[in-house]
């Protein structure tokens, strides 16, 4: 269809309660646009006697008609595969130009299978809000996220997790690819977590040109295992402010912290943290990679362990501190007489151009100069022209009212329009 709409609790279901495979779902459609808590599903569920099906969970595929979908558009609702028993859980997969996400959950979980994967393609822009896009499994391996857009991805106050809540399989990865920006912002959590025996998933983040960080976190842990790695890219800039990219273990001796990888060409940090640490286990590594290096005195990049090896900091940055380039000014000060040039100077000397200081209304153009009053300097001009060609310059100001010695009821340095005239 060119439009598909699901409005107030409309459902798009595929099921099984047995040992065969829930159905697949494809939506071929130029726009898709999913409200008021509609939802498109592919589960294998509890059958009626509330016995969990061993089948797996089918997929759910959004596409367009002959290109990615126009607008996938999906507000208060959901679009989920879940396996209840034995079975893998099902892949989403979007593709579609522009995907807008408003308080939705997209989720693909197993309970002892592995879980699914959701990715989002094909889009230019990919915008969540207050969303939630995850992949879980009780003891299967966890599932893959991977979100790619040749412009943006922007992300508020949402969740990109992909867990393991027991278990000896490893997390699940997340990967982000953005064309020019990559931005997280208002409590937004980037999560790749292992709570049980094997290692958490790692997190790769390309953000094309800009990574923006507003009070959120990038993090992988592990509680049992080892830790996941992160890699963070971009070509010009990675700031962080009130944000935190972590990698924790908290398991024994034997667990090994997860590494931190950062490359762009300038890193600023503001109230900030890059932390790769460790309870009885080796700290992670930290590698920062930049032109310049610029965090305030309450960030802080640290790989250590409470009770094992410490991990390594290495900033391969030449610019650290601004204020080692800070030159203090010179000394030695100009004469601003010689410096400053004087009305007329190019009427007198023959001269088509000059460079000439002017003054505005309330401020000297010059040091030690008058300050302008109500009239313009035209005015003056004109009242000077009318005086005879052999009055003073003190009798002019006398003349025209004001009093020469209070520099403040004076026109800026009336005395050099006599100088003009003369």
């Amino acid at each position: 269809a060119r439009q598909l709409e699901l409005h107030d609790l409309a459902t798009i279901s595929a099921k099984t309660t047995g040992s065969g495979e829930a159905g697949a779902i494809l939506l071929k459609v130029g726009q898709l646009l999913m409200l008021g808590g509609a939802q498109i599903s592919s589960a294998s569920a509890l059958s009626t006697l509330q016995i969990p099906a061993t089948g797996r969970a089918g997929t759910v595929t959004i596409e367009g008609l002959a290109s990615p979908a126009d607008v996938v558009a999906v507000t208060d609702s959901a679009i989920l595969t879940s396996a209840a028993g034995t079975g893998a859980g099902g892949n989403i997969t979007v593709s579609s130009q522009a995907v807008q996400l408003t308080n939705e959950t997209i989720s693909a979980t197993a309970n002892a299978g592995n879980a699914g994967g959701v990715t989002v393609q094909d889009a230019t822009a990919i915008t969540a809000v207050g969303s939630r896009v995850t992949t879980e499994s009780s003891t299967g391996r966890g599932g893959t996220i991977s979100l790619s857009a040749s412009d943006t991805i922007s992300l508020s106050n949402t969740t990109v997790s992909a867990r393991v809540t027991g278990g000896s399989q490893a997390g699940g990865n997340i990967t982000m690819a953005a064309g020019q920006s990559l931005i997280i912002n208002q409590g937004t959590v980037i999560s790749a977590q292992s709570l049980g025996t094997g290692d958490a998933g790692s997190i790769t983040l390309d953000a094309g040109a800009r990574y923006l960080s507003a009070d959120s976190t990038v993090t992988t842990e592990a509680t049992q295992a080892s830790g996941g790695n992160i890699e963070l890219t971009a070509a010009e800039l990675i700031q962080l402010q009130e944000s935190a990219i972590t990698t924790s273990v908290f398991g024994g001796p034997n667990t090994i912290g997860g590494d931190i990888r950062i490359d762009p060409q300038f890193i600023t940090m503001r109230n900030s943290r890059i932390i790769a640490q460790a309870v009885q286990g080796q700290g992670g590594n930290i590698i920062i990679q930049s032109g310049v290096f610029l965090a305030d005195p309450n960030s802080i990049v640290d790989a250590s362990s409470q009770l094992g090896i410490n991990g390594s900091v290495d900033i391969r940055s030449p610019v650290q501190n601004l204020g080692a380039a800070k030159r203090p000014l010179s000394a030695q000060y100009l004469q601003g007489n010689t410096l400053l040039s004087q009305r007329c100077a190019a009427a007198r000397s023959g001269q088509l151009s000059s460079f000439v200081v002017l003054g505005r209304d309330g401020v000297p153009p010059e040091p030690g100069g008058y300050t302008a009053g109500s009239l313009t300097a035209e005015l003056a001009r004109l009242a000077l022209e009318s005086l005879p060609p052999q009055t003073t310059p003190a009798t002019q100001l006398s003349r025209l009212g004001f009093d020469p010695t209070d520099p403040f009821s004076g026109l800026v340095s009336l005395d050099l329009f006599a100088t003009c005239k003369a």
